[in-house]
């Protein structure tokens, strides 16, 4: 969990759990939304901007901790392997539900 939302060198406090849960919510929301945008408006460009978006998501998670005032240890296989497998999947839910028309 402490990895979850790791931006404490943006903010000088300690932000509580819900917070973290919260801001880690509306960047996902917000995400979800412009592409959902590429994929109604620009069809042809939703692919590239989930693949940067997939990318980008990946290079976080190892920028993020180099960023950090708190130092967090990232060695865990398990751990790195599980957050891929609930990344991969957020962005294939958002593939699914956008060509239902969710």
């Amino acid at each position: 969990m402490t990895l979850l939302l790791n931006i404490d060198f943006l903010y000088g406090g300690e932000l509580h759990l819900l917070v973290e849960v919260a801001i880690h919510l509306v960047v996902s929301i917000v995400l979800a939304t412009v592409l959902k945008g590429f994929h109604i408006y620009r069809p042809s460009l939703y692919m590239p901007a989930m693949v940067i978006a997939w990318a980008s998501t990946v290079l976080l998670y190892f920028i993020l901790p180099q960023a950090a005032v708190q130092y967090i240890n990232l060695e865990g296989h398990i751990g790195f392997l599980l957050w891929v497998i609930f990344h991969i999947g957020f962005f294939e839910l958002l593939y699914l539900f956008f060509k239902r028309g969710i």
